[in-house]
């Protein structure tokens, strides 16, 4: 082959989000590099069809190590090549357990150590939502993209009755993951029962989202599947309050004392939005907070991880 023949070698090639394609070229990238990984980025495993579990089982099989960023990711693996691989194979997948690291971590600290980034930005809508917290309103992010996956109308629905509406501002980001559609069933829901809003469609670069996750009071993140929400760390330390479900198990955050609220059903959203701002405004004390952010920090930051990454 033109790869053995040229002896093109490289250190490393890794395979992010695993779709099942690459099992048709696994032997191409094993013969051009002397390490093949394979990072599993959550959505990849979960939402494969049993179809493809044989093409994803020869990729896992055929890569030095596989990247399990959590451990809900790492037993879907094993259910998947329970399903398909004989026993004696099972053992020569080896798992590395390393996680994604939070670029924009480095941004929210940026910003909460120099405010005039937010009061400069030239962001329409950044404006709008800081005229907004200028008028006492109580931010409430919903998502952080255009996709069905976030559940927007749901939420929207389960909190569209709750009790002194008028006193929240809400923020619906779709700058990337929708199509016209969807948009236009959220927007035209939020008109209809008088919500104080604003959706975001034009692009935000990092400073903007930074902003972004600092002006949030809480933030709702109730998506169908996740596997570790950047956005979500984000706004925690950033110090919003969050509303997650307990379907989505992000088991490094439960009992860590964060400003973190889980539901199990949508009908809970409205207390929950109650509770959220009771810890919200709980969180504002200095100790509390500073411990989030370390904690945070030191989760999920590059900073804290690159050179595990860099070994891998």
């Amino acid at each position: 082959m033109y790869f053995r023949t040229n002896k093109v070698k490289y250190d490393s090639a890794q395979i992010h989000y695993v779709h099942c394609y690459h099992a048709h070229v696994i032997r191409i990238y094993k013969l051009c590099s002397k390490n093949v990984t394979s990072v599993i980025w959550g959505s990849d495993i979960f939402k494969s069809k049993k179809r493809q579990y044989k093409r994803l089982s020869k990729i896992f099989l055929n890569s030095d190590i596989v990247n399990c960023c959590t451990p809900e990711i790492e037993k879907a693996l094993n259910n998947l090549l329970k399903s398909t691989v004989k026993i004696r194979d099972f053992g020569k997948v080896k798992i590395s357990r390393l996680k994604f690291g939070v670029l924009g971590l480095d941004y929210v600290k940026d910003v909460l150590e120099n405010p005039s980034i937010t009061f400069d930005s030239k962001n329409e809508d950044i404006k709008v939502i800081e005229g907004a917290k200028k008028e006492n309103k109580i931010i409430v992010t919903i998502g952080y993209n255009g996709s069905r996956n976030q559940q927007h109308l749901k939420i929207i629905s389960a909190i569209a009755g709750v009790e002194n509406i008028n006193n929240y501002f809400f923020v619906v980001p779709m700058t990337y993951g929708s199509d016209e559609g969807y948009y236009n069933d959220i927007l035209n829901f939020l008109k209809s029962n008088c919500f104080n809003f604003v959706v975001i469609r034009k692009f935000l670069d990092n400073y903007d989202v930074a902003s972004l996750r600092i002006l949030t009071d809480m933030f709702i993140q109730l998506q169908i599947t996740d596997a570790f929400s950047a956005s979500m760390m984000e706004h925690l330390y950033a110090g919003s309050s969050v509303i997650t479900g307990k379907w989505l198990n992000y088991v490094e955050l439960q009992d860590s004392n964060l400003s973190l609220v889980e539901i199990s059903s949508f009908s809970q959203l409205p207390e929950a939005l109650k509770e959220s701002l009771e810890i919200k405004n709980n969180y504002i004390s200095g100790y509390k907070l500073n411990s989030q952010r370390d904690y945070i920090w030191n989760l999920c930051s590059f900073n804290v991880m690159i050179d595990n990454w860099l070994e891998l």
